[in-house]
């Protein structure tokens, strides 16, 4: 089924200069796999094949946040036809998959609350309108679902999560954001109470498969933390409590990698890893962690060297480590330099 390609055709109702985008979601986070600039009608086009079955983003935004990017889902064979709009976007047709025109309703649902909380430089609010507003969709996402099987059973299952990662990014994404009025915790409304990151960070499975799951988890736990008064700490004190609100380890190694990419030190990077270091666990996250530390190696002279393994010559694993107090020379071999190479039988 995954052979099929997916064909995406579209319109821009305003041209803004602006490429259109495609992004496939990774481990809770977008990537954009591709861009197509609308010709001077505003027509624009995607034909792939999808890596797997589920969310892919389409819009004018970029890869950090929702704004004006929309979801849609595909497994393969789908022909989606939309024409992006100012505020949001609609379908066009009658060939548009049972799932898209599911997820179409629901952003026809929320597309107020989400103008308000996610492009809030596009309409102004505070909490005083946008909470009456949050309450009333709550109440009617309940029920939203009835009714709306649409055959594919990864998806009915899949979109039960969706709508409530929705729900918690609209939520938090308004506190979140510039406002000329902000509520104190006490304000919240009722919605507030029974919105928890432990509901999501239980396993990875529902972040990972969401477009922005690390950034709305990241912020369940900001928002956590305001509704136990907990405050705000700096540095590996911050993080302990952070991950407080995080039951699952590899979770928690992604907000390890997130803090450390900030970082502009070797040594700050070392006293991450030294305490936190032990929640950074998958294939992926290790070579994230080593693609940021590499840039903060600046081998100086009296810095700590980078700690690493290598066989000698009986085939004994020898670190960095177990050579400490010694002087240690490094002779490094190009394997594509023909002397070099002539040279190998008699090094070993």
């Amino acid at each position: 089924m995954a052979q099929q390609p997916v064909e995406i055709t579209g319109s821009i109702k305003k041209q803004t200069g602006k490429p259109i985008r495609l992004f496939k979601v990774s481990d809770g986070k977008t990537v954009e796999t591709s861009t197509v600039k609308p010709d001077k009608e505003g027509r624009f086009g995607f034909v792939f094949y999808p890596e797997y079955e589920g969310l892919y983003v389409v819009g004018l935004g970029n890869e950090m946040s929702p704004n004006d990017n929309y979801k849609f889902y595909f497994k393969g064979g789908e022909k989606l036809s939309l024409t992006l709009l100012d505020t949001g976007y609609v379908l066009n047709g009658k060939l548009n998959s049972k799932e898209n025109v599911v997820l179409t309703q629901w952003h026809d649902l929320v597309n107020p609350i989400e103008q308000k909380s996610i492009n809030f430089m596009k309409t102004q609010s505070t909490y005083v309108d946008f909470f009456p507003q949050l309450e009333a969709t709550a109440v009617k996402a309940k029920g939203f679902l009835n009714g709306k099987a649409t055959g594919n059973k990864k998806f009915d299952q899949a979109i039960k999560g969706i709508l409530k990662l929705d729900m918690a990014s609209y939520a938090t994404n308004f506190l979140n954001t510039p406002r000329s009025a902000h509520p104190s915790v006490e304000e919240y409304s009722p919605y507030y109470s029974q919105m928890k990151a432990t509901d999501f960070a239980e396993n990875t499975r529902q972040v990972y498969s969401y477009p922005w799951g690390q950034r709305v988890l990241s912020a369940l736990v900001s928002v956590d933390m305001r509704k136990d008064g907990v405050k705000y700490k700096s540095g590996l004190e911050g993080m302990k409590d952070f991950f407080s609100y995080l039951p699952n380890d590899t979770l928690k190694g992604d907000m390890v990698l997130q803090t450390a990419s900030g970082y502009k030190s070797f040594s700050d990077y070392q006293s991450l890893m030294a305490a936190y270091g032990k929640y950074v666990l998958t294939k992926e996250q290790k070579l994230k962690s080593e693609q940021i530390m590499s840039p903060l190696l600046t081998y100086k002279a009296g810095e700590a060297s980078l700690d690493f393994s290598y066989p000698d010559h009986t085939g004994k694993m020898v670190s960095m480590k177990d050579l400490k107090g010694k002087v240690v020379l490094i002779d490094v071999w190009a394997t594509w330099c023909g002397p070099c190479k002539g040279e190998i039988p008699h090094l070993k």
